[in-house]
């Protein structure tokens, strides 16, 4: 596996969390809870989505 695999695997550890809570133990978030776990999400996918930058070529 890469790292970009395995870093994606890693990122998505609190959507299961959540998941796996919710079904073994019944328990529910509410309307804030699930508000910031989309925003956490998104922000742990943004900060491993490729973002390549190509530096600018010098003439000398």
């Amino acid at each position: 596996m890469s790292s970009d695999e395995v870093a994606l695997i890693f990122t998505l550890e609190p959507l299961f969390t959540t998941i796996f809570s919710s079904w073994l133990l019944g328990e529910h978030l509410g309307i804030r809870g699930l508000i910031g776990a989309i925003l956490v999400l998104v922000a742990l996918l943004l900060s491993q989505s490729y973002q390549k930058i190509e530096p600018a070529k010098v003439d000398v």
